[in-house]
């Protein structure tokens, strides 16, 4: 942070202190992809143990939603938590 712009690094102080919620409307298809990748990416070995909870934190929201329109795609959503499940990448 210490290389960053000082007008930019101030407005982002005050990003960090809102305890306000934003609202989102997506699509439940788009929901499903996005919490996807950051189930994916929450696993990246370069996260400190901070980001890898706020992006678990964020992902289980998405999860949530998206088990509260079809409560049937919930062990799916919880099975992209455990690298256990992945699959290989087609060659």
């Amino acid at each position: 942070m210490d290389d960053m712009p000082p007008e930019l690094l101030e407005h982002l102080k005050a990003l960090w202190k809102m305890q306000q919620t934003i609202q989102l409307t997506i699509k439940p298809r788009d929901a499903w992809t996005i919490c996807a990748i950051v189930q994916f990416a929450s696993r990246n070995p370069m996260l400190s143990p901070q980001h890898s909870k706020l992006m678990e934190s964020f992902g289980r929201q998405i999860q949530a939603a998206i088990a509260h329109i079809n409560p049937a795609l919930e062990p799916y959503l919880e099975m992209g938590w455990h690298p256990e499940y992945d699959q290989e990448a087609p060659q």
